[in-house]
């Protein structure tokens, strides 16, 4: 009888395991996977509080375009790179065209908000914390 106890008892929790693990799935409510479409086709535009610009164009291969003036000088700089997307973690790594060193700038965050016309990034460059906010056009 005890044998018997004991097979039932272990069936029970074989049993409730199968309803117990799929609610600990890492799935996260607080991040929602991105529709990386959205990002396609659109050149994303931002001026930050000293009047420079950025131009930002997501390739469906994964790469990617940055464009920046400084509204001083009339500097244009740009840079290439490429992007990964999870969930919606972004993680970019761009190299600007005129570093004489070719260093390589990785860059990661989240995706806050993503809709037909505006993006908004939580990144972390070295530690820099910051929220970029573009409008596609």
């Amino acid at each position: 009888m005890k044998t018997v106890s004991k097979f039932l008892a272990m069936a029970f929790i074989l049993f409730s395991m199968a309803f117990i693990a799929p609610s600990c799935s890492s799935d996260n409510d607080d991040e929602p996977s991105i529709d990386q479409t959205l990002l396609l086709g659109k050149t994303w535009f931002s001026i930050n509080d000293y009047g420079d610009s950025a131009k930002v164009e997501f390739m469906a291969n994964g790469t990617m375009r940055i464009t920046t003036t400084d509204s001083e000088s009339g500097m244009i700089e740009t840079a290439t790179g490429r992007y990964t997307i999870s969930g919606n973690k972004i993680v970019i790594t761009q190299t600007w065209d005129n570093d004489d060193y070719g260093d390589t700038e990785i860059i990661t965050g989240k995706i806050k908000t993503l809709t037909e016309s505006m993006l908004v990034l939580e990144l972390d460059e070295d530690g820099d914390k910051y929220t970029l906010t573009l409008y596609a056009y």
